[in-house]
C-alpha cells in the first residue's frame, strides 16, 4: 500500500521492517494523534527523510503496519461456493477485529474523522481494496447462478460491513462468530431468491 520507490538507494527489507513494526508499536504505546514520524524513525533507528521518503504521510505508514501484521484483514476465499465465502470472510473481519491489529486499525478508523490524510488513506488504500475484493466474489456468484444479476452489490456491502462496523465503532458491542450467521440467514435469502 506504499507508493512506489522513488529513485535512491534501495530499500532495505531490514529497515522497513523496523519501521512498520515501530509504527506498530508506536500506535499501540501513544495512539495515533501522539505518534509523530521522528517518534517512528527513532524508535526504529532510522531517518525522519527515509520515512518520508517511502510513505507520504504518518496515516500511510501506520496503515501499512497494521496490515503487516500477521493477524491481517483477511483476504475471500474461492471455495465454489459463494455462501461459504461471504460467511467465511465475516467470520475472518470479526477475528481480525478482536486482535490486537484489529483493535489498532478501529483506533485509525475512529480517528480519520480528525485527521483527513488518514481519512484518505483509510478509503483509498484500505477500503477501496476491500470492496473491489467484495465484488470479485459477488461477480463470481452472479456468474454461477448463486447471486441474484439485479441486486446492487454497492447496497449489500454497506449493509453488512456497516453492520460490522456499527456494532465495533458506535454501539462498542464486538460482534460474535454467531453475529456472521445471523447476517447471512438475514440477507442470503434477500440476494439469492
Amino acid at each position: 500500500m506504499t507508493e512506489p520507490h522513488k529513485g535512491g538507494r534501495p530499500r532495505s527489507d531490514a529497515t522497513r521492517h523496523a519501521i512498520l513494526s515501530a509504527a506498530y508499536d508506536e500506535l499501540q504505546a501513544v495512539g495515533f494523534r501522539a505518534i509523530a514520524m521522528e517518534r517512528i524513525a527513532r524508535r526504529a533507528g532510522s531517518s525522519k527523510t527515509t520515512l518520508y521518503r517511502w510513505w507520504p504521510s504518518k496515516a500511510a505508514i501506520l496503515l501499512e503496519a497494521v496490515n503487516e501484521r500477521s493477524d491481517r484483514y483477511p483476504g475471500f476465499d474461492d471455495t465454489g461456493d459463494v455462501y461459504v465465502d461471504l460467511l467465511e470472510e465475516i467470520r475472518g473481519v470479526i477475528k481480525f477485529y478482536l486482535s490486537d491489529s484489529g483493535a489498532a486499525m478501529l483506533d485509525l478508523v475512529a480517528e480519520s474523522r480528525f485527521d483527513p490524510d488518514l481519512a484518505s488513506a483509510i478509503r483509498d488504500d484500505f477500503i477501496a481494496h476491500r470492496r473491489a475484493a467484495t465484488r470479485v466474489t459477488w461477480k463470481r456468484g452472479v456468474a454461477r447462478g448463486q447471486i441474484r444479476a439485479d441486486v446492487d452489490v454497492e447496497v449489500v456491502m454497506d449493509a453488512l460491513w456497516g453492520s460490522l462496523y456499527y456494532k465495533l465503532l458506535v454501539s462498542h458491542n464486538p460482534p460474535d462468530m454467531g453475529f456472521a450467521d445471523q447476517l447471512m440467514n438475514t440477507f442470503w435469502p434477500a440476494i439469492t431468491g
